[in-house]
């Protein structure tokens, strides 16, 4: 039997992870704005970020559009061996190729903003009990 509050934690797990790269991949395509290979505009959901390493122990950021990185013919692309194998792409983060990763959590747009949890029950409210007359310190002793 699965532990189901250890399935939801793991699912939220990684919908907080893909709000983070998506976030972190919009900002480098606003920031950036052109493909570092060819010069082209960038979209995000048509974008790839890497890290490429350029010396033993030095490396550099890199961001090229996803024709330029499915190409695979150069530098910067999904052939060269200095790229590093963990890529952030803008078609699965975004939702382009989300349907066929197979993943539930990889779904874009309203599904990743609300999650599907039952609502949440409220305890009825009972109200308190008023307190008893001979509570507290005794005020009639001298």
């Amino acid at each position: 039997m699965t532990d189901s509050i250890s399935d939801h934690g793991n699912v939220l797990a990684m919908r907080l992870a893909l709000a983070d790269d998506r976030a972190a991949l919009a900002e480098y395509v606003h920031r950036r704005k052109v493909c570092d290979a060819t010069g082209a505009p960038l979209d995000a959901a048509a974008a790839v970020a890497m890290t490429v390493t350029v010396a033993p122990g030095v490396s550099k950021f890199a961001i090229v559009s996803a024709a330029y990185w499915d190409a695979g013919e150069g530098a910067l692309s999904s052939a060269d061996p200095d790229v590093d194998p963990d890529v952030l792409d803008g078609r699965s983060l975004f939702g382009r190729e989300a349907g066929q990763c197979g993943e539930p959590w990889a779904l874009g747009g309203a599904a990743m903003r609300k999650p599907r949890m039952p609502p949440a029950r409220r305890p009825a409210q009972w109200p308190r009990p008023s307190a008893p007359v001979s509570s507290g310190p005794a005020r009639h002793l001298s």
